[in-house]
């Protein structure tokens, strides 16, 4: 959703910091969804003041899709 993030694996870079610190937290994968739908969320109403269409459909898509598959990754 957020271009500059697409090379980025979170999910290894979340593990790691984790196993530093208290460990995973509870209900995770319910965590994760939140916050990427959150963000899709965001990026959908900063579309459509920009009147950015395309994108606008192309984040639609992907928030529709994490909700319908409740995975975040």
């Amino acid at each position: 959703m957020v271009p500059a993030w697409q090379d980025i694996d979170i999910h290894h870079e979340l593990r790691q910091h984790w196993d530093q610190h208290a460990g995973i937290p509870a209900h995770l994968n319910h965590r994760l969804l939140t916050y990427l739908i959150h963000i899709g969320l965001d990026a959908m109403s900063y579309d459509a003041f920009k009147h950015r269409s395309d994108d606008l459909a192309r984040n639609a898509a992907r928030v529709l899709d994490l909700v319908r598959t409740r995975q975040p990754i």
